[in-house]
């Protein structure tokens, strides 16, 4: 059982990606957090992205239980990888 960290790393950069570009226009800030969310519930559903059975070796008796706590880990890196591009390469006030 290999983990491979970089998959959800590049997950947490698309869903920051999806949200800064597709969500933010269209939702007030506070609710952005809960569309990061959905991004990211979609993208483990999708791709069966679980880490508790990656990291622990743990399996749910309903499966979809580990998708979700996996989109919450990488909602919220999303979030920290929103703030670290933004440290980084801060907007040019015109």
């Amino acid at each position: 059982m290999d983990l491979n960290i970089g998959i959800y790393a590049l997950a947490a950069i698309f869903v920051e990606g999806v949200v800064t570009y597709f969500l933010t226009p269209f939702l007030k800030s506070k609710y952005l957090i809960w569309g990061a969310l959905l991004v990211s519930v979609l993208f483990c559903f999708g791709y069966r992205l679980d880490l508790l059975r990656e990291v622990f070796g743990l399996t749910a008796f309903w499966p979809p239980i580990g998708y979700v706590v996996t989109a919450l880990v990488i909602s919220r890196g999303s979030n920290f990888v929103n703030d670290f591009i933004s440290l980084t390469h801060p907007l040019k006030k015109s």
